[in-house]
């Protein structure tokens, strides 16, 4: 069996609301996802955290040590014992409750021969499953909530263990900030799961293996064939011959047409940026034979730093208050402090209002009411003199 599905969990968001991707994968031979040098680095952080969780070891102990190419520094040490510490507040809970804890549990089941993959935490109690997804990336913040990859992983635990009743689908991500915290959980019952099994994973499943429908969306930014992709093309050359000007004359539906495509002609964009780095990072030429465009590296802006010897002299001719700026820490600092800073931040931080951005009607989040200009003026109109 291969070591990933191009079914999988990591990318149902992409092939089961874009079928077609899985088509173009197969057909070009490419893999499931990104080989990236931040995808090796999580790969590393699993590694090194599986390791944890089967000797019985804290992260501190194996800082320092190299798991898959990677070396374990402080910053991955402290994710993973964000993650080890989670799941020990997971088994306490459990208590005697617990039937079996898995760690990079291999799945699968018999209504799909594409259907395997690795869980990367279960613990499996008598009525509760809970699943825990360990996430080193710190760019994108993922959510638990309706999380496909997450239910996926369920419905493979479900294959095995038929008892627990609900089940709880957890996403540790240290390094990527999220309103919520770095530990998201979502909660849903086992009967709700094989249900969604049954009426959407099977089905999508099926779908992506002979439909070619293409769908842009979010998913596109982890899809390794964006830049072979024909429909994103199109949105590209679209988008750089349309004439911005009309954009006051288009109907309501024609604008919520092409936004729902920005985020698809944002990651082809940086694909294309991508590509044209890593070839001229190998020495290749990228040009069309113009001045214009034919592209090289240069130096990136930085701004000065002092020299080890220019440290030590500002120490001598400089008062500390001249020298240094201090400043309190931020509510997520203190809250690394331990009790006494959670309590401290949850009696008195908050989040502002800092303005209102465009978010697709299913977000969670409340929406704003906007009041418009018409109706605010003719309110004005009707207050009594």
């Amino acid at each position: 069996m291969a070591e990933h599905s191009p079914l999988g969990a990591s990318g149902a968001e992409r092939w089961m609301n874009c079928p077609g991707s899985h088509v173009i994968l197969k057909t070009l031979d490419l893999p499931a996802s990104d080989d990236t040098d931040f995808a090796r680095e999580g790969t590393a952080a699993h590694t090194a955290a599986a390791y944890c969780l089967r000797n019985g070891i804290d992260a501190w102990e194996i800082e320092g040590q190299t798991f898959d190419g990677y070396v374990v520094d402080g910053e991955m040490r402290d994710s993973i014992q964000l993650y080890l510490d989670t799941l020990a507040e997971v088994r306490t809970e459990h208590g005697k409750k617990v039937i079996t804890e898995l760690v990079e549990n291999r799945i699968s089941g018999d209504f799909n021969p594409l259907f395997f993959g690795t869980v990367d935490s279960g613990i499996v109690g008598q009525e509760i499953i809970d699943i825990t997804d360990f996430k080193y990336g710190a760019g994108i913040a993922v959510d638990a909530f309706e999380n496909a990859q997450l239910k996926y992983y369920g419905v493979g635990l479900l294959e095995k263990f038929m008892g627990a009743t609900r089940i709880r689908l957890r996403i540790v991500q240290p390094r990527a900030f999220h309103v919520d915290g770095p530990v998201r959980v979502w909660e849903t019952t086992t009967k709700e799961l094989r249900e969604w099994k049954r009426t959407t994973l099977i089905p999508a499943m099926a779908r992506a293996e002979v439909d070619t429908t293409l769908v842009p969306g979010d998913w596109c930014r982890f899809c390794p064939a964006k830049l072979a992709c024909p429909l994103l093309t199109s949105i590209f050359g679209a988008s750089i011959t349309a004439d911005a000007t009309a954009l006051n004359h288009f109907s309501a539906a024609t604008l919520a047409r092409d936004y729902s495509l920005l985020d698809a002609a944002k990651h082809y964009w940086k694909a294309v940026e991508t590509e044209v780095y890593r070839r001229l990072s190998q020495g290749e030429a990228v040009t069309d034979g113009t001045p214009g465009r034919t592209y090289k590296l240069v130096p990136k802006k930085a701004n000065r730093v002092f020299t080890a010897e220019g440290v030590e002299e500002a120490k001598k001719l400089f008062t500390p208050e001249e020298l240094y700026v201090t400043e309190m820490k931020s509510p997520a600092q203190l809250v690394k402090l331990g009790d006494k800073g959670k309590e401290f931040v949850k009696e008195y931080a908050y989040t502002p209002m800092t303005g209102t951005t465009v978010a697709v009607s299913t977000d969670p989040r409340v929406g704003v009411k906007v009041v418009p200009p018409t109706e605010a003026f003719s309110k004005l109109l009707e207050l009594p003199e």
